[in-house]
C-alpha cells in the first residue's frame, strides 16, 4: 500500500482489512464490500459524510446503495448521470481521487436532494476495483482542510481491496490450476514437439534441459542422448572455429545483445538460413519453487524460405520501381497535357464570359435601340404624315363644301392642292419605309442596295469621299446573306461616320474560291483593338461592333477587325458558300 496509509488510525485500518477479508473469504458481492469499506472510512474519519453510489456499465445512470443521514439523497434512489459532471469526471479517472464540488453532488440527485447546499465543504469521489458490471464509487465530504485525510483513506482502501481480491483469486486458483498445469504442460510439450521450430530450454550453463523433435527432424540426434548438450555443439558436432557465426548467434542471443528481426545466420553445415531468439525465463514457476537461476528459452527457425521470397520480394519491388518511374514519367507528361488543356478550357471560358457579356450588352443596346426606334417613328407619324393627312382631309372637306356652295371656290384649284399634299405624303411616307428597310433591297437585290447605300452617304455626308468596289451580280449573293451582308455593311459605315473622322471609304464585295466577302476600309482616326473593354461599351461606341460580329457568328461568317492609331480601320467579313449549301 502506499505511504499515506502510515498517517492513517491502525486500528482503524486493521479492523477494516478483518472485516474486508471476511466478506471477501465468505463470497460476498462486490456492492456489499464496496458498502463495509465505505462504513471503515466513515470510522476512520470523524465527522465525513459516506455514501455508495453505483453507476452502470455506460455511465448513463446510478443508483444510491448506502448514504449517510446528513447526505442529500436517501440509499436506494436512483439518478441521472449528466455528461458534465464531477462524477463523470471521476469516472474517467479511475487510479485516482477526484475533488469536486458539494453543490454539484446536490444537482446530481434532483429532485432526490433534500440537504442544503453546504458551500465549504468539498466532496470527493473514489472508483473501487469491483468484478462487477457496474462501477462502485465512494463518496466522502468533508471540509476542506482535511480533504488530504480523506484521499489517503480512500486510497489506502482501494488499494487495500485490490490487494485481497487478488489474494483471494489466487488462493482459490491455485488448488484448481495444480491438476491443470500438469495436463497442460503435457499437452504443452506434444505442441512444442510439433512446432517446425528448434525449440529448447537451456540453463544457466547454457546445457540443453529439454528439446523437441525438431531436433530428430533436422537430423541433429535422438531427443533423449541430446540433454546435458551444450546447444552449439548439437548443431556444429565437428565445429573448432571460434569465430563460427552460428556459435556467435547463440551467444547474442543468450547475452541479450541479438538484434531484433535481424537477417538471420546463413548456416553452409546446415544448409538452411536460421532466425536465433532467446526469451528469458525468469519469472516462470518453476523458477519461484526450484529457486534457480533464470533459464533461457531458445528458439531456431528457418527462415530460408522466406529470404527466397525476399530475395524474390526485392527483385519485384526493383521491377515495380521501374515501372513506377517510367508510370511517372509518363503521368507527368500526362499532367503537362492536362494542364494546357486547362488553360486552354480557361481561355475558352474566358472567351465564353465576354461573349455572353457582348451579348448582355448588344441585348440592352437592342432594347434602347427599338424604344428609340420607336419615338422616332412615332414622331415622324405624329409631325409629317399625320399632320399631311389631317391638311388632306380638310381640304377633301373644302371640296365637299364648294360642291354644295360653288361661292365658297373653285373645286377643282382645290383638289390640284389636295394631289400635292398627297404626293407630299407619299414621299414622306416612303422616306420613312426607306429608313426602315430599303425597297432597292427587294427590288433589285443586295448588290444594287450597296451600291445605292454607298452614293446614300456621300450624299449625306460631303466631307467624306465613300467608293464602292462591288465585283458580284445581285444573284450571286445568297438570299440568307443578302440582309447580314446589308447591315454590316451600313452599320460599319455609321461607326466611320460617327467615330473615325476619315476623309476616305472604301466598301468592297466579291467572291473568290466560293467565298463570299466584305470589306470596309477607311483612313481614320483608328483605335487600339487589344484595349476594348466590354464594361466601357457605351463609351466605346463598340455596340455597333458587337452587332456586327453577333449577325455574322449568326449567319456563318467571320468577322475581323483590325485598326491602330492613327492608322484607320479595316473591317472584313467572310462566308463558305459551300457550308451554306450544306447547312
Amino acid at each position: 500500500m502506499r505511504s499515506e496509509s502510515a498517517n492513517l488510525p491502525i486500528t482503524g485500518m486493521a479492523e477494516a482489512i478483518r472485516s474486508l477479508s471476511a466478506l471477501i473469504s465468505c463470497g460476498a458481492g462486490c456492492p456489499e464490500v464496496i458498502t463495509a469499506a465505505a462504513k471503515s472510512a466513515a470510522a476512520m474519519l470523524p465527522g465525513a459524510r459516506v455514501t455508495v453510489l453505483a453507476v452502470d456499465e455506460k455511465w448513463k445512470s446510478g443508483k444510491v446503495l448506502e448514504g449517510s443521514p446528513s447526505l442529500p439523497a436517501p440509499a436506494g434512489c436512483s439518478f441521472a448521470v449528466p455528461t458534465y459532471s464531477d462524477l463523470r469526471s471521476a469516472l474517467e479517472r479511475p487510479h485516482a481521487s477526484f475533488r469536486g464540488t458539494y453543490r454539484d453532488l446536490v444537482r446530481l440527485f434532483g429532485d432526490y436532494a433534500t440537504g442544503p447546499e453546504i458551500s465549504d465543504d468539498v466532496v470527493t469521489y473514489k472508483l473501487m476495483p469491483c468484478n462487477h458490471e457496474s462501477s462502485m464509487v465512494i463518496v466522502a465530504t468533508m471540509p476542506s482542510g482535511q480533504v488530504v485525510n480523506v484521499e489517503s483513506v480512500l486510497g489506502s482502501l482501494g488499494e487495500l481491496l485490490a490487494a485481497l481480491q487478488g489474494s483471494h483469486d489466487a488462493s482459490t486458483s491455485l488448488g484448481n490450476n495444480l491438476g491443470q498445469i500438469t495436463r497442460a504442460k503435457a499437452q504443452w510439450e506434444r505442441a512444442v514437439d510439433l512446432m517446425p521450430e528448434l525449440v529448447c530450454l537451456l540453463d544457466t550453463d547454457g546445457r540443453i534441459v529439454r528439446i523437441n523433435r525438431t531436433v530428430e527432424r533436422w537430423g541433429l540426434g535422438k531427443v533423449s542422448e541430446v540433454p546435458g548438450q551444450i546447444l552449439h555443439k548439437v548443431l556444429h558436432p565437428d565445429c573448432s572455429d571460434s569465430s563460427c557465426a552460428m556459435n556467435c548467434a547463440l551467444s547474442r542471443a543468450v547475452n541479450g545483445t541479438a538484434e531484433p528481426g535481424g537477417p538471420g545466420v546463413s548456416d553452409p553445415v546446415l544448409n538452411r538460413t536460421l532466425m536465433v531468439t532467446a526469451h528469458s525465463m525468469k519469472d516462470s514457476p518453476l523458477n519461484r519453487i526450484t529457486g534457480d537461476q533464470p533459464f533461457k528459452l531458445m528458439v531456431i527457425s528457418d527462415v530460408s524460405p522466406l529470404h527466397k521470397a525476399q530475395r524474390a520480394l526485392w527483385a519485384l519491388n526493383k521491377s515495380l520501381e521501374d515501372k513506377v518511374e517510367a508510370r511517372t514519367v509518363e503521368l507527368q507528361e500526362a499532367n503537362k497535357l492536362m494542364i494546357q488543356e486547362i488553360e486552354s478550357r480557361r481561355e475558352i471560358e474566358a472567351a465564353m464570359q465576354a461573349s455572353s457579356e457582348d451579348l448582355e450588352s448588344l441585348s440592352e443596346q437592342l432594347l434602347n435601340v427599338q424604344e428609340s426606334e420607336r419615338r422616332r417613328l412615332s414622331a415622324e407619324l405624329h409631325d409629317s404624315i399625320e399632320q399631311s393627312l389631317r391638311a388632306i382631309k380638310y381640304s377633301l372637306e373644302r371640296v365637299s363644301a364648294m360642291h354644295t356652295n360653288p361661292v365658297l371656290g373653285e373645286p377643282a384649284v382645290e383638289i390640284e392642292g389636295v394631289i400635292a399634299q398627297v404626293v407630299a405624303c407619299i414621299r414622306e411616307t416612303r422616306s420613312l419605309v426607306t429608313s426602315l428597310r430599303p425597297l432597292i433591297l427587294d427590288d433589285m437585290g443586295p448588290a444594287s442596295a450597296i451600291r445605292w447605300l454607298c452614293r446614300h452617304f456621300e450624299e449625306i455626308y460631303r466631307e467624306t469621299e465613300f467608293r464602292a468596289d462591288v465585283s458580284v451580280a445581285d444573284g450571286e449573293i445568297p438570299p440568307s446573306l443578302a440582309t447580314p451582308v446589308y447591315r454590316i455593311i451600313q452599320e460599319g459605315l455609321n461607326n466611320v461616320v460617327k467615330h473615325a473622322r476619315a476623309r476616305a471609304v472604301m466598301v468592297t464585295v466579291g467572291i473568290e474560291n466560293d467565298v463570299l466577302s466584305l470589306e470596309v476600309l477607311d483612313d481614320g482616326v483608328g483605335f487600339d483593338t487589344g484595349s476594348i473593354d466590354t464594361t466601357k461599351l457605351k463609351h466605346l461606341g463598340s455596340y455597333g461592333r458587337i452587332g456586327m460580329r453577333r449577325r455574322a457568328i449568326n449567319s456563318g461568317g467571320i468577322l475581323t477587325l483590325g485598326s491602330k492609331p492613327g492608322k484607320g480601320t479595316r473591317l472584313s467579313v467572310e462566308w463558305s458558300l459551300k457550308e451554306l449549301e450544306l447547312g
